[in-house]
């Protein structure tokens, strides 16, 4: 259990000159300087009023300076000291003071720094003493005792080890069954090499990238990499001082920006699993690189606006779905914000399903890919809810337009042009559309030709199942309910997400 375990971060956090805190004044002083911040639009989440109120972060580090003139004011609770079972957590190395103002450096005071999230409480838990390492044990026992005693509901653990540990795996996997959610640092040596507790499909594992949003020479490029967040010359809290502040760069301090998100997400609501906030992110990213999934920028940079509005439509009780045939479907879909509601509580499952609409769920469950052009539609304006899907969904032969330039938003998709799309859809993500049994529906001759594969396809599959009275019923409309059931059929058949019914 003696195996070494190490900061992330690159030594420049040590070698940068100390920067002078300025005079006191309205707002923060140096937030203009925090780069980091307006690369992924902060402001947008804390109009919205989320600022952490309510949650509690574990970091796991080095302890924290808490006479820092940035940190008085914080809502630091008292920690615990692992290395000597005290509660003395000061910090004698500056990484988990760095790590603690980024989160929690109080807004609009007049001093320093802001706090992403400013209002969550921080319990810091010392695990590192100046040497920069620590044993095994020491991590484990912090993440049991963060998820159990501490009650935390997000957990940084900026470090990593080489070794995938079963212990290690143990601990992670008993925090997230306690609803915890937690995020980690890929590592740094730029290479492809696994870090741990990283490299855990249950885990966050945030790479890095610099202020022209390419990625960071230190970050790993492996598979690891879940999404990047701004890495390289961060400003925060040094030690030397009450008023001194350094840059550092790292992995280390991408993957707070993630935990920011997550306290968040906690604080609107406090049931969401490690799974579903992972969900929420990936789909709310700006992508870079090679479309879609790499392992260089993984799903792509965070996205605060969009991570955002995700986030305000992720309601999984309405009013009128209890009792419902799709009720469960309809929590899963409105959880990963694959389908929202209509207004107020209601999801109104029993009506028709539009264009737009079908669009709009087809670019979610893909992650909602940037298309590389406009809808190209005359009736599809620039900057709606729906415009980039449409794009998106043109671009890959999905969506066809209904003539004249049009596309017709609000027309409503009959249940054999739903199983028209989500063919498409799978042959986009180069799934094979084949069936060996023809579906024996009392109305087969009133499927349309073009779209007789289709529904044979999606009824060998399972997507779309007949009428109780034996017919497919071509022509009816498909419904938001029916829309919600045959995605999750399909995401459980293709694996295509956390999606699937377990």
């Amino acid at each position: 259990m003696r195996k070494s375990i190490s900061f992330l971060l690159v030594i420049m956090l040590f070698l940068s000159p100390a920067l002078p805190a300025r005079a006191a004044g309205d707002g923060d002083p140096l937030y203009e300087q925090q780069t980091n911040l307006h690369m992924i639009n902060i402001e947008y989440a804390w109009d919205k009023g989320l600022d952490g109120t309510g949650v509690r972060i574990a970091v796991i580090d080095s302890g924290v300076y808490s006479e820092h003139d940035d940190l008085r004011g914080a809502k630091l609770l008292s920690g615990f000291n692992m290395l000597d079972s005290s509660s003395d957590v000061k910090d004698s190395s500056g990484h988990g003071t760095f790590i603690t103002a980024m989160l929690s450096a109080p807004r609009n005071d007049g001093v320093g720094l802001a706090g992403m999230v400013d209002s969550a409480e921080v319990v810091p838990i010392k695990c590192f003493s100046s040497g920069q390492q620590t044993g095994a044990e020491y991590i484990l026992s912090a993440i049991y005792l963060a998820s159990g005693k501490l009650d935390c509901d997000v957990i940084n653990l900026s470090i990593g080890i080489p070794d995938d540990m079963p212990a290690l795996k143990k601990a992670i996997d008993h925090a997230v069954s306690q609803g915890v959610i937690i995020v980690a640092s890929v590592g740094n040596n730029g290479g492809t090499s696994l870090m741990y507790p990283a490299a855990y499909e249950n885990v966050v594992g945030v790479g890095s990238v610099d202020s022209s949003l390419e990625v960071s020479d230190f970050s790993q490029h492996n598979d690891s990499v879940f999404v990047v967040a701004p890495g390289s010359d961060i400003l925060s809290a040094g030690i030397s001082s009450p008023g001194v502040y350094m840059r550092g760069s790292g992995t280390s301090f991408s993957s707070v920006h993630v935990t920011a998100l997550a306290a968040m997400a906690k604080q609107l609501y406090p049931n969401i699993t490690a799974s579903e906030f992972m969900a929420l992110l990936k789909m709310s990213t700006t992508d870079l690189g090679t479309p879609g999934y790499d392992t260089t920028f993984g799903w792509g940079l965070i996205n605060v606006p969009h991570f955002v509005d995700n986030l305000l439509s992720f309601n999984v009780e309405f009013s009128d779905t209890e009792g419902h045939w799709a009720e469960s479907a309809i929590a899963r879909c409105a959880a990963y914000g694959i389908l929202t509601g209509t207004g107020e509580d209601r999801f109104d499952p029993e009506s028709p399903l539009t264009r737009a609409m079908a669009a709009a769920i087809l670019h979610r469950m893909a992650g909602s890919p940037e298309p590389s052009g406009t809808a190209g539609f005359t009736d599809v304006p620039a900057g709606s809810w729906y415009s980039e899907a449409v794009a998106w969904a043109s671009e890959q032969g999905i969506v066809l337009g209904t003539g004249g330039g049009l596309f017709s938003p609000d027309e409503y998709i009959s249940r054999e042009e739903l199983a028209v799309l989500f063919c498409r859809f799978a042959n986009s993500l180069g799934i094979t559309t084949e069936y060996t049994k023809k579906p024996a529906f009392s109305d087969s001759a009133s499927i349309d030709t073009w779209a007789k594969l289709s529904v044979y396809w999606c009824a060998f599959s399972g997507l779309i199942t007949g009428r109780p009275d034996g017919s497919f019923d071509p022509h009816g409309s498909a419904t938001r309910a029916e829309a919600a059931v045959t995605t999750v059929r399909f995401a459980s058949k293709c694996a295509l997400s956390d999606l699937c019914e377990k």
